[in-house]
């Protein structure tokens, strides 16, 4: 009796088990078909609102009071990543980029994003009277800007090998990816593509590869030399003096249809901690730290360092 019960039990256990493998194939399927449809929508609403391409990006920098700069960007092959196509076109679209920053400049990456005010409202971080006047249903800082036109981010890591994170391409940070992004300063090939972020669940999946700069590298070349923070301080590898996207604009003529939202620009500086001396200033922790891609890069490269040592001590 004992054994027949043993027996059913473990029949059981089967059939949860089979079960249960059964439905996670099944919501594979339903993911990929997601997917899929996405990708089907991105593809035929790029071609409906921009046209067939290739398109190109063009950026307009501000890298010191008087002195402007511009690189351009052109788009991966539709085909390759519809979906970053088109949430990339129409961040451009809407003008989204516009007043937002360079702020990180690591070994590997040189990453911008939108920097996000609301918390420098609650603190009153900033003496600046105008802002101060406006009231809170006003103020738009550009990472609300993303939110409200709901294009803050990638709908699921889009990826292609035939399109790698190789020197100057363009890819999307974090999961799903967005709204910062990144310039590939070095082949990153290998730890931006898929197995190389082992902080994710889903070590399989990738960064975000969608574009790479054509025109321009000189300019981006002094913002690489340009002084950080120390990559053991509290903001590593944040740039002390960040560089303004003053703005972008597609570069191919687009005819315009859709109506674009008005904000109130307010030229303001991120000043990060640290950068140029100014005592009498209230200190500004950086926004977005969390968004930092090359510290994640770094502490990759510290785990398979200590792994590989651990590996080594383990054969002695």
């Amino acid at each position: 009796h004992a054994v027949d019960n043993s027996t059913h039990k473990l029949l059981i256990a089967e059939a949860e088990s089979e079960y249960r493998s059964k439905r996670e194939l099944a919501w594979q399927d339903q993911v990929y078909i997601l997917q899929n449809a996405t990708q089907r929508e991105s593809y035929r609403t790029v071609i409906e609102r921009f046209g067939h391409g290739p398109y190109r990006v063009q950026f307009t920098l501000q890298l010191s009071e008087n002195e402007y700069e511009k690189f351009t960007v052109e788009m991966a092959p539709l085909g390759m990543m519809p979906h970053a196509y088109h949430l990339f076109l129409k961040q451009v679209y809407h003008e989204l980029w516009d007043n937002t920053f360079f702020f990180l400049n690591g070994p590997h990456v040189l990453q911008a994003g939108p920097q996000d005010w609301e918390s420098d409202y609650e603190n009153d971080a900033y003496d600046d009277d105008e802002l101060q006047q406006t009231p809170p249903d006003k103020r738009r800082s550009p990472l609300s800007r993303f939110k409200e036109a709901r294009l803050e981010s990638m709908t699921f890591p889009e990826y292609s090998p035939q399109y790698p994170h190789t020197p100057w391409t363009l890819g999307y940070t974090g999961r799903p990816g967005g709204p910062d992004w990144y310039i590939n300063k070095a082949d990153n090939s290998r730890h931006h593509g898929p197995h190389g972020q082992s902080q994710h669940d889903l070590r399989e999946l990738a960064d975000t590869c969608f574009a790479r700069v054509i025109k321009g590298q000189d300019a981006l070349q002094r913002i690489f030399s340009r002084e950080t923070h120390d990559p053991d301080s509290d903001f590593p590898f944040l740039l002390k003096e960040p560089v303004e996207i003053v703005k972008a604009r597609i570069e191919n003529k687009v005819e315009d249809k859709i109506k674009k939202p008005e904000y109130k620009q307010h030229k303001r500086k991120p000043k990060i901690s640290g950068g140029v001396d100014d005592s009498s200033k209230p200190k500004i922790k950086p926004q977005r730290v969390l968004q930092n891609q090359e510290r994640r890069d770094t502490e990759r490269e510290k785990r398979n360092f200590e792994y590989r040592d651990a590996q080594r001590i383990n054969k002695r």
